[in-house]
């Protein structure tokens, strides 16, 4: 777990303001998956009744390091996500990714409408980022975590370059707006 909350602390640090409105950052039983789909590693969650935001992290798997270890390996060498995002703690960051997404919807960033223009192949990017359910979302974390744990290949795939560019002038424009640097 070491280098799962290390990178959770450099992320709320660039990010305070996602951090912040966390609930709660816990491990969860999550859907074990079964042969037709996988296990979930993370789940996020924005109720906008309540204002709940969780990230969760599956207590099966990362109660066993060395399981969810081979399970990131795997996925990721099968271009299931992006390049040299074999790290465990690329969960936490692909997870974190939806809440920068959140806060963004929040404030009126539209990164729905920002993501759904991107013409890039997101194939090329990962299977994840092509074949989720939410289709936008998933790019736009896929993108978060090529960016902070890709390799050079994933790290410089025009759709993180779009997503990181369109997060990057978000958070800024946000910040001057709230007053803070």
């Amino acid at each position: 777990m070491a280098p799962t909350i290390e990178q959770y602390a450099r992320l709320a640090r660039e990010y305070p303001e996602v951090a912040d409105r966390l609930t709660a950052f816990a491990l969860a039983p999550l859907d074990p998956g079964d042969e037709r789909r996988p296990a979930a590693l993370g789940r996020s969650t924005w109720n906008v009744e309540t204002g709940e935001r969780r990230l969760e992290l599956s207590l099966e798997l990362f109660s066993h390091p060395t399981r969810i270890g081979r399970r990131v390996r795997g996925a990721a060498g099968r271009g299931f996500h992006p390049s040299g995002t074999s790290q465990v703690e690329s969960v936490v960051t692909h997870e974190l990714g939806h809440h920068v997404w959140f806060l963004l919807e929040e404030e009126g960033f539209g990164p729905r409408g920002f993501t759904s223009s991107l013409a890039a192949d997101r194939r090329s990017l990962s299977h994840y980022a092509d074949g989720a359910d939410d289709r936008d979302a998933e790019t736009f974390a896929e993108a978060f975590v090529a960016h902070y744990l890709g390799d050079d290949g994933a790290r410089n795939h025009p759709l993180t370059r779009s997503v990181v560019h369109f997060i990057e002038r978000s958070m800024r424009w946000f910040r001057e707006r709230r007053g803070t640097p």
